[in-house]
């Protein structure tokens, strides 16, 4: 089960495990929650429009700057909720 299991793997998942061979698995359980341990960190969130709400303009931060940086993390939030931009 544990060489079919890492077939399905993209590059970055197959590169770790090719290096688990220093941590000894002990069985398919084992393995899954060494998986889950290392892959959950990896997992992207979503983020949402309340996110928009701690962006600032710092004092030294000119206009121009600030714009281009909320544009930049305007196009990562996922359901954008035009009130909440304005």
């Amino acid at each position: 089960m544990c060489k079919i299991f890492s077939t399905m793997f993209y590059e970055f998942v197959r590169a770790w495990y090719h290096s688990l061979e220093l941590d000894p698995i002990f069985d398919f359980t084992d393995m899954c929650a060494k998986f889950v341990a290392h892959c959950s960190t990896s997992i992207l969130v979503k983020k949402s429009s309340t996110k928009l709400f701690v962006i600032i303009q710092w004092e030294n931060e000119s206009t121009r700057a600030y714009l281009k940086m909320f544009n930049d993390k305007i196009i990562k939030v996922e359901g954008l909720v035009e009130p909440v931009t304005i």
